[in-house]
């Protein structure tokens, strides 16, 4: 005989622990049991901030209580709304067999949240694992108190009778009561989805450490590279010193050559000053013979006439 079925799963958690949930329900993070995740359809809410709801309902409870909100509070309802796989599968390959199926999660998630007074924070819907099925999450600090902690057994079984009520027009019914179908598939179901999350969580573990060994040749690289820096601003500055020595040692000997060389041309124009008044000396003695000359030649010739006139 075929199985028909359809159940609810609930669990509360902590905020802790529901990062990692919402990261596994949005495939945020590739579960290491599925070959080929695919993002899920997301039919309300969405990603949430977890720190600043937290913090929210910590506030909240403490007016409501007037004290702190215990830190091993599960803040959080976590859910699972799954199905036999022959019967899913029949459904929704049935012309709008798929709408249908989304609907009544939906209807069914905001009727428990209003029954118990809670908020959903998002209901999305997984066709990446072996069975198609729904995951929600709720809050379950609730006018003071965890609402979980508060649902009795009856309640509990009351939520499978709900479910299957509201999926009853799609051929689906609730489980045997005692029967170990529903424990078996659900166990096969989210078996591997535990241990997907423990692999995860190693995983997480490996990517800290391999981050923190990143950082730790970062900072290290970072400081070789800041030595090296100061090293090459000693050597650039002892380079520019030096440089400036030589570039005023070669300031002095140009000034010093530039000096001698003023010293020597002004030799030289004394030595040729002194050579054009030697050269006008030797022209005036030399004017000074011929004068000399002619004026004896004048003297004798003057006295020859005066001679003869006597």
């Amino acid at each position: 005989m075929e199985k028909k079925f359809v159940g609810v799963r609930l669990k509360a958690i902590r905020g802790q622990s529901m990062g990692a949930q919402q990261r596994h329900d949005f495939r945020d993070r590739s579960p290491g049991y599925i070959e080929t995740p695919a993002p899920p359809e997301v039919l309300m809410g969405g990603k949430f901030d977890i720190k600043k709801a937290s913090q929210e309902m910590a506030e909240k409870y403490k007016a409501e209580q007037g004290r702190k909100l215990p830190s091993t509070t599960r803040q959080y309802i976590t859910g699972v709304i799954y199905f036999s796989r022959h019967q899913v599968e029949k459904v929704m390959a049935a012309p709008g067999g798929l709408k249908a199926m989304n609907e009544r999660a939906i209807r069914w998630v905001k009727d428990f949240a209003e029954r118990i007074g809670s908020q959903v924070r998002y209901l999305v819907r997984h066709d990446d694992e072996t069975v198609s099925h729904y995951q929600f999450a709720l809050d379950n600090v609730v006018g003071g108190k965890t609402v979980m902690r508060n649902l009795t057994r009856e309640e509990l079984s009351g939520l499978q009778t709900s479910i299957a009520e509201t999926y009853a027009g799609l051929g689906f019914e609730r489980g045997k009561k005692g029967s170990r179908d529903r424990h078996k598939t659900i166990g096969q179901m989210h078996a591997a989805e535990f241990l997907g999350f423990e692999r995860e969580k190693e995983n997480l573990k490996k990517e800290i450490y391999e981050l923190k060994l990143a950082i730790t040749e970062s900072q290290k690289i970072a400081a070789e590279l800041k030595q090296q820096a100061h090293q090459e601003r000693a050597k650039l500055k002892t380079d520019f010193m030096r440089d400036l020595r030589e570039i005023e040692k070669l300031q002095r000997e140009i000034e010093g050559m530039k000096k001698q060389r003023a010293e020597e041309e002004k030799a030289e124009a004394r030595e040729k000053l002194t050579e054009l008044i030697r050269a006008k000396e030797n022209l005036l003695e030399r004017e000074k013979e011929n004068l000399k000359k002619g004026y004896e030649a004048d003297k004798r010739a003057f006295k020859g006439r005066w001679d003869l006139e006597r």
